[in-house]
């Protein structure tokens, strides 16, 4: 089974491949819901678009700080403080 943070990321890197070769690709149409965080809090996704771009805006933020921290929690050396001198 694969982890949330592994799903997370996969899904954001599918994401920035869209973006990266269709600069007109709508980030409304994307599925947001394969984010494992939308199922596990059983979030409500928008289907306006605008609220759907915001709560999609405010997910990917969130992501990235919950899976800094549950990482660094696990791996210190992502703080850098730890990091070996050469």
């Amino acid at each position: 089974m694969e982890s949330d943070e592994f799903i997370f990321l996969s899904e954001v890197n599918k994401l920035r491949n869209k973006l990266a070769h269709d600069v007109f690709f709508d980030l409304t149409q994307w599925n947001v819901e394969l984010l494992p965080q939308v199922e596990k809090y059983n979030m409500k996704v928008p289907k306006q678009k605008s609220k759907r771009l915001d709560f999609i805006e405010i997910l990917l933020k969130i992501g990235f700080m919950v899976l800094y921290s549950d990482l660094s929690d696990r791996n210190t050396w992502l703080s850098l403080e730890d990091k070996p001198q050469n």
